[in-house]
């Protein structure tokens, strides 16, 4: 399939990549980090790519968004095999934890699912992700490809969902009030609660809901 001619390179740009899912993937400090040059660990991404253990969600911008960056962002498409690969297990999800690795693996495993639905969805759909320079960032936009109009989704492993985690989809509902059309903050809690106009909290688990959430 490629010219791979050590296996374990390959591997170890497999578990940088899980160290680093739901990231901006930048090449350049990949390969540092393998300490392989930039257009082998290019390779071997997109090797990965090829494989389905790796998938890109590019970044979304508009004319209106001139400071958006333009970087990838890189998900393993199965959230146990990345944990498995950093050595995340139950105490890495525990509230005395730092949470920075149960925070990725649960927005890698949100983002994989939204994949899944779609790809078998009637409505065709472009997902990306958004991060200006400044820092704001919404972890998902899921766009229609016809119409235009898109929902945005971040993605919160708390029980307590608040208005301050929809503050970035507040901001993008403002900048483009006709082509917002709701935003959404899922949760690892079980109630729906909103959060202002179009903006609402949502359980994780009504990612498989066959009738709509209350």
């Amino acid at each position: 399939m490629a010219e791979v001619r050590l296996e374990n390179e390959l591997r170890t740009v497999l578990r940088l990549l899980a160290a680093r899912t739901s990231g901006e993937l930048v090449v350049s400090g990949l390969a540092q980090e393998a300490d392989l040059n930039r257009a082998t660990t290019s390779t071997y991404v997109g090797l990965l790519q090829a494989l389905y253990l790796v998938t890109s969600l590019p970044a979304w911008s508009t004319n209106h968004t001139t400071r958006a960056k333009r970087r990838s962002k890189s998900v393993l498409v199965d959230s146990g095999l990345a944990a498995d690969l950093v050595g995340a297990g139950e105490a890495d999800f525990a509230a005395t934890a730092d949470g920075r690795i149960a925070d990725a693996l649960f927005e890698t495993f949100v983002i994989t699912e939204v994949c899944k639905q779609a790809g078998w969805s009637e409505r065709a759909v472009d997902l990306h992700h958004f991060r200006d320079r400044d820092g704001a960032e919404i972890d998902l936009i899921v766009a229609d490809r016809r119409t235009g109009q898109f929902a945005g989704v971040e993605i919160k492993l708390t029980s307590t969902p608040t208005a301050r985690h929809a503050r970035t989809l507040a901001t993008f509902r403002d900048v483009h009030p006709d082509r917002f059309t709701v935003g959404i903050v899922l949760h690892a809690g079980q109630r729906v609660l909103p959060l202002g106009d179009r903006l609402w909290a949502v359980p994780v688990g009504t990612l498989w809901r066959a009738d709509p959430a209350p």
